[in-house]
């Protein structure tokens, strides 16, 4: 089965990822989607990306594949690496690919994707400042990645917050590290800071922070089509099914898992609260944890069949979803 085959070690897995990942990502290599730049919404240095690849979005997109591709890599090794997957399985890249592929809504150029190669290497450091007493110079970087998602997807600045809780629960929340903590979230504003200040262009800086605060619209789904419906229903299912196995604690075997398994549900608290960050967007840093609860479930979990079913029907919906974008404007009006 197919559960079993990403559940061993074989290096063909390597492949089978690739080749989902091509699967998915063919229709926005044949056409490839415009570059957007969201106001308020696209961190600086996403602008500074956007106008350099303005004009060319095949190269945009083959970068954000690389990008996706890689990160399930790093993904499946960080889980590995802290017991949350089996150490020779392979669980945790192929969440990862569905996950940032489930839709051609989010596949593409987007700051979405930068933003969460830094917000997973700060998940990572905290699961290191977990596992190290002297953690300062972890507590420094994590804070570092923090702030520089936030200027790919300003929204990512939010999770300071989530980071200083995550060293709570480590037991590593001290003037110190809190000094620490500061310093790295601080540094790279900072820089960004002083180049607008030297250029004279601090109205760009101050406008990527305006932002307010309300009733989550949920504008991306009004442009869900009857084949995106199908596919989130599916992918809805599976990550039901994967939260109830983790946090009902069956596989939780010792306290250093538990705590970092606190960790991300903290991740996945404080991701949701962002609905209510406006401008609306889709916010796909939501992905990051159901990721690992997926990866987790599929890596652990001894019932499988339900699963499986799931698993190859969200499979089957995405490449029907994906592949009818290509179809004459005519005949996806039907759906």
């Amino acid at each position: 089965m197919l559960i079993r085959f990403f559940r061993s070690s074989f290096a063909v897995q390597y492949l089978a990822v690739l080749l989902i990942a091509v699967v998915m990502w063919l229709p926005a290599f044949l056409m490839p989607p415009a570059i957007v730049l969201t106001p308020h919404g696209s961190g600086l240095l996403y602008v500074l990306l956007a106008e350099w690849l303005n004009g060319f979005t095949f190269v945009a997109v083959l970068i954000s594949f690389l990008m996706v591709l890689l990160l399930s890599f790093y993904f499946n090794e960080v889980l590995a690496s802290n017991l949350l997957i089996a150490r020779n399985g392979f669980t945790g890249a192929l969440s990862w690919v569905l996950l940032f592929s489930f839709s051609p809504k989010i596949i593409g150029f987007s700051p979405m994707i930068p933003a969460a190669l830094f917000i997973l290497a700060a998940l990572h450091m905290l699961f290191l400042i977990y596992d190290n007493r002297d953690a300062v110079f972890y507590v420094f970087n994590g804070s570092l990645f923090i702030a520089l998602a936030g200027l790919f997807y300003p929204a990512a600045f939010a999770l300071i917050v989530w980071y200083l809780l995550g060293l709570v629960i480590a037991l590593q929340f001290d003037w110190r590290n809190l000094g620490a903590a500061f310093l790295g979230f601080i540094t790279p504003v900072y820089f960004i800071w002083s180049w607008f200040f030297i250029t004279d262009e601090l109205a760009v800086f101050y406008q990527v922070f305006e932002f307010t605060m309300g009733v989550p619209e949920f504008i991306f789904f009004s442009m869900f089509s009857l084949t995106d419906w199908l596919v989130f229903v599916f992918l809805v299912l599976i990550v039901i099914a994967a939260v109830n196995f983790v946090w009902t604690g069956e596989s939780e075997r010792n306290l250093g898992l538990r705590k970092k398994i606190s960790m991300t549900n903290l991740l996945f608290l404080v991701t949701l609260f962002l609905f209510f960050w406006k401008p609306a967007q889709l916010h796909a840093l939501v992905l990051i944890p159901l990721a690992v609860y997926l990866a987790y479930d599929l890596a652990f979990n001894n019932k499988l069949r339900l699963r499986t079913i799931l698993l190859y029907c969200m499979l089957i919906a995405m490449g029907i979803n994906h592949y009818f974008q290509l179809l004459p404007d005519g005949i996806k009006s039907l759906f």
